[in-house]
């Protein structure tokens, strides 16, 4: 990956398993129960970036590949991440994403955000609401289905 070492007040490194354990409890709500189970259930995680302030793992976000051109994203952000850093979060979603975009040629990511958390950092990294999941959380609750197209990568054209 070609992630810059320090993004805003985070620094950045590629994730190593221990990240999922060190980001501990403080975490956003996400409709994930649990935070192991929700990673195993990831079958093949493609790539993956932890992001760090002072040492601790703020948030943790990578990518699997579902097929050529289409790519789901995911993250995991701290509470005081979303609070006190809500800037480098934003920053460093977007240079993730489009170093990601960039190096696959990926032309559709898409992301699932559990119904009712604060949208507002999707739209500022350019992503559109498209439709609602319903039941899709683990807890039972509804998500939204988020998506962004690099039309610069399609394959065929769009009519």
């Amino acid at each position: 990956m070609t992630i810059p070492d320090k993004i805003g007040d985070f620094t950045t490194r590629q994730t190593v398993s221990v990240d999922f354990i060190n980001i501990g409890n403080d975490v956003i709500e996400s409709g994930y129960d649990n935070i192991g189970r929700f990673v195993n259930n990831l079958f093949v995680i493609d790539e993956a970036v932890t992001v760090l302030h002072d040492g601790k793992v703020q948030g943790i976000g990578g990518f699997v590949a579902l097929w050529e051109g289409v790519a789901e994203c995911w993250s995991i952000w701290t509470v005081s991440a979303g609070k006190s850093h809500r800037r480098s979060m934003v920053q460093s979603a977007r240079l993730v994403n489009e170093d990601y975009v960039e190096r696959h040629k990926i032309w559709r990511v898409q992301a699932t955000l559990k119904d009712g958390l604060p949208s507002n950092w999707m739209k500022h990294i350019g992503f559109e609401p498209e439709g609602v999941l319903r039941n899709y959380c683990m807890d039972g609750n509804n998500a939204i289905m988020y998506s962004r197209i690099y039309k610069e990568h399609l394959k065929l054209k769009v009519v």
